[in-house]
């Protein structure tokens, strides 16, 4: 979700922008169900609260079951969607602002320009391309090793 939000700011901000991910969607994923306030907020600032509620199955409360049965429920403005159709709705969102799509594409590793990182090598099947970009921003939701051992 950080790849294409960013992706859909950045494209509203005027950026030419490429949205690269390895996997085409929508594609499922294990985390990521559970929509709480937080999210229903981030969601109202990207413009797709309405979307994403249309989807969701909306829920007022949470429940907590203790081993021995002890239950507790707690309030709030929530929702579940599954991580594939949450996916889909970002996605589209950051296309229709001007972003780009490239699926399925792998981050192979960094351009660099002596220090200085100056795009991407992305692996489409089986071609390397280097994209030259300004600026690059990672949204893995984890530091791919390829990544972490080759920048500066």
């Amino acid at each position: 979700p950080a790849g294409s939000a960013c992706a859909q700011q950045l494209a509203r901000a005027g950026f030419k922008v490429l949205l690269a991910d390895k996997h085409q969607f929508p594609r499922d994923k294990v985390c990521g169900d559970g929509l709480i306030p937080d999210a229903h907020t981030a969601f109202g600032r990207l413009g797709v609260h309405q979307a994403v509620m249309r989807a969701a199955q909306r829920a007022s409360h949470v429940a907590c079951i203790a081993p021995r049965g002890g239950r507790i429920e707690v309030p709030g403005r929530l929702a579940v969607l599954p991580r594939a159709e949450l996916d889909e709705i970002l996605r589209l969102a950051a296309v229709a602002a001007g972003a780009r799509w490239l699926a399925p594409a792998r981050f192979e590793a960094p351009l660099l320009d002596g220090q200085r990182i100056c795009g991407a090598r992305l692996k489409v099947g089986d071609t390397v391309h280097e994209v030259r970009a300004q600026w690059l921003v990672l949204a893995t939701g984890a530091v791919p090793p390829t990544a972490s051992d080759r920048l500066p």
